[in-house]
C-alpha cells in the first residue's frame, strides 16, 4: 500500500475517533448554545446557567443530548475530509520543510471547505431539534428523512449553507493555525505532554469561535427556522438588528467558548495519542508489505 494511502487512513481514523469524543464531551453546552442564540427578544435573555436549569426541569438529562446522532453519524466523513485534506494540504504545501504559519491556516481552510458538504446537512438537522422545547422521541434520521420527504435535500437538507461555508472556512484555519502555534509554544520545542496537548487544543477551538461567533447567530437563526416561514439572511439580519441592535450576534457567546474549549482539547488529544498508537513500526512495516 503507498505511504500516501497510510498516512490518509491514518488521519481519518485518528480524526474520527477524537471528532467524536469531542461531540459526546461538548454537546449538552452546544444544545445550550443554539438555544441561546435563537430564544426570541420578547423574553429576557437567559443566562447559560438559566438555561441548563430550564433544560433540565423540562426535558431532563435527555434533553442537552437532542440531535447528537446527526453530528455523530456525519462525524465520520466529516472527520475523513477535515483531516486527510489537512495531513495532505500540509505534506503537499510544506515539503520537507516544517509548514509556515500561513501554510497552516490555508490547508485549515481548505479543510474546511471541504467538509461543508456534510456539515451543512448535519447541523441543520441539529438544530431543527435542538430548538424544539417539547420531549420528543424523533430521532435525528426521522427528522432528516421528514424534512427531505417535504423540502427536498437541497432546499431542505442544505438551507443555510452558505453561511456553513462562511464560518467554517476562517474557523478551520484559526483552527488548525492557532493550535500548532500554541502547542510549540507550550511544549517549547519538546514531545507535547497530555496536559499541553489539551491546553493547545482547548486555546485553539476556543479562539476559532471568538473570529467567528457573528457568523455562527446567524447561521443558527437561518436554520432553527421554521421551513414555512424561511426568510432571506439579509432580511433576517435586518429583523434582529431593529429589534435588538447588533449586540444580538454575540447571543451564546460564553456558551460558544465555553463548549469549544472542552470539544477541541478533547478531539486533539485523542487525535494526537491516536496517531501515535497507530504509528508502530512493526505495524507500518506490515501496511508496506499490502
Amino acid at each position: 500500500m503507498p505511504m500516501e494511502w497510510i498516512d490518509i487512513a491514518k488521519d481519518l481514523c485518528a480524526g474520527t475517533v477524537g471528532g467524536v469524543a469531542g461531540i459526546v464531551a461538548g454537546h449538552p453546552l452546544d444544545t445550550i448554545k443554539v438555544r441561546l442564540q435563537t430564544q426570541s427578544h420578547l423574553t429576557k435573555r437567559s443566562s447559560i446557567l438559566q438555561t441548563f436549569r430550564s433544560i433540565a426541569a423540562k426535558e431532563g438529562v435527555r434533553g442537552f443530548y437532542k440531535g447528537m446522532l446527526s453530528p455523530i453519524i456525519s462525524n465520520a466523513p466529516i472527520n475523513a475530509v477535515v483531516f486527510a485534506i489537512y495531513g495532505q494540504a500540509s505534506r503537499a504545501l510544506a515539503g520537507d520543510d516544517p509548514l509556515t504559519p500561513g501554510q497552516q491556516y490555508l490547508a485549515g481552510a481548505l479543510a474546511g471547505l471541504a467538509q461543508v458538504t456534510f456539515s451543512a446537512p448535519a447541523e441543520l438537522v441539529k438544530i431543527q431539534m435542538q430548538v424544539a422545547t417539547r420531549a420528543s422521541s424523533q430521532s435525528s434520521m426521522q427528522c432528516a428523512a421528514r424534512i427531505v420527504r417535504k423540502y427536498g435535500v437541497f432546499k431542505g437538507l442544505y438551507h443555510g449553507w452558505q453561511l456553513t461555508v462562511l464560518r467554517d472556512v476562517p474557523a478551520f484555519g484559526s483552527y488548525f493555525f492557532t493550535y500548532e502555534v500554541a502547542k510549540d509554544l507550550l511544549s517549547g520545542g519538546k514531545d507535547a505532554s497530555t496536559t499541553t496537548l489539551l491546553l493547545a487544543g482547548g486555546i485553539a477551538g476556543s479562539m476559532s469561535w471568538v473570529l467567528t461567533q457573528p457568523i455562527d447567530v446567524l447561521k443558527t437563526l437561518a436554520q432553527s427556522q421554521r421551513f414555512e416561514e424561511h426568510v432571506s439572511t439579509r432580511t433576517l439580519l435586518k429583523h434582529h438588528v431593529r429589534l435588538e441592535g447588533w449586540g444580538f450576534l454575540t447571543k451564546g457567546f460564553g456558551a460558544t467558548v465555553l463548549r469549544a474549549f472542552p470539544v477541541s482539547a478533547v478531539t486533539f488529544l485523542v487525535y494526537e495519542r491516536m496517531m501515535e498508537f497507530m504509528h508502530i513500526p512493526d505495524a507500518d512495516n506490515a501496511l508496506h508489505m499490502m
